[in-house]
């Protein structure tokens, strides 16, 4: 699924407007949501808003339509638990949205308020993973255009839902070339990405878990505004949030498995080292014991007067590093 691109939040509530039925569409932007006129019969209006809201909008969402000050307090909250609460005028969903930018896993509140015929949903940053529900609205003769604020309820937590797929396949892909990077060499790089995969699992899996924990007292206690025309299609969203918690799980356990591997490789590396450096220094023993013997400071030692004692030490020390090199490979030490 496309996303669009996260900026950075400038504190300026960004609303765009989408009113449509079965046969017509109309989008468009406004600065205040008193700047919006009453909705047409048959008409299903969707009001979102990015870069959370301020005062006037706060007041505004209060007065215009009537949305009770813990609501709004909650929607002003950061990090919270995503939940769900039917009041009697009106249903409040918050959820997660989970979308990658710039190679980095960006985590955002949304918060959704659903009545009859509008649906507002509330982010803290510019930007959404809604593209492909927005071309599933213009299209004409869609299931969406033919369908009530329930089933827009649902397309939105769908959509954040398959973000959550996408991003677990990504994950498992990466796992899988890490795996191969870490045979070929274990360095300090490769823990690190290791460490990041696991960061993110980690998000995920704090997002995911609770969102399906709402979804499914919205299943278990279902609301007026959730007709049972819909009610299904909830169930298949909390069937798959089911599904990618058990990948969060897997990835969890491959990650595990990947962290092992690293120690592994490494220590097999380094046993590698060592062993190398004890042949040699065991190669240098009888070497050094012929110099130590040699260069001991005796008046009469028998050799000192041979002519040739000089290059037959060296063949003897020569003969005996051979021979030591091919016994080591004959007993496959290296």
């Amino acid at each position: 699924m496309n996303t669009s691109p996260v900026q950075k939040n400038d504190n300026i509530s960004k609303i765009r407007i989408t009113d449509y039925c079965s046969e017509s569409i109309q989008e468009y932007s406004v600065n205040r949501l008193n700047e919006l006129t009453s909705i047409k019969d048959g008409y299903i209006r969707w009001i979102d808003i990015d870069n959370g809201v301020d005062k006037e909008l706060r007041n505004q969402l209060e007065n215009i339509y009537n949305i009770h000050p813990v609501v709004l307090s909650s929607i002003l909250e950061k990090n919270k638990r995503p939940k769900l609460e039917d009041y009697e005028d009106y249903l409040f969903v918050n959820a997660t949205m989970i979308h990658r930018n710039n190679d980095t896993l960006v985590t955002e509140a949304l918060n959704i308020i659903i009545k009859d015929n509008y649906v507002i949903s509330i982010g803290n940053m510019d930007g959404d993973v809604f593209d492909d529900l927005r071309k599933r609205i213009r299209t004409l003769g869609s299931h969406i255009r033919k369908s009530g604020t329930d089933y827009l309820l649902y397309s939105i937590l769908d959509s954040i839902t398959d973000v959550y797929f996408d991003l677990l396949y990504d994950l498992e892909e990466k796992i899988d070339k890490l795996e191969e990077e870490i045979i070929k060499n274990s360095s300090n790089d490769i823990l690190a990405k290791i460490r990041e995969l696991k960061n993110d699992i980690l998000s995920i899996s704090k997002s995911i878990i609770p969102l399906k924990e709402s979804r499914s007292l919205l299943i278990s206690e279902p609301s007026q505004y959730i007709t049972d025309t819909t009610l299904p299609y909830m169930k298949d969203v909390y069937n798959h949030m089911t599904e990618a918690i058990e990948m969060v799980e897997n990835c969890r356990e491959m990650v595990v498995e990947l962290m092992e591997l690293f120690y592994t490789t490494a220590s097999n590396n380094l046993n590698k080292i060592i062993k190398v450096l004890t042949i040699i220094s065991t190669i240098f023993i009888p070497l050094t014991f012929i110099v130590g013997l040699y260069g001991m400071n005796f008046k009469y030692m028998p050799e000192f007067g041979f002519k040739w004692s000089y290059p037959i030490l060296w063949v003897i020390m020569l003969s005996v590093t051979a021979f030591m090199v091919l016994y080591f490979k004959k007993k496959k030490w290296f």
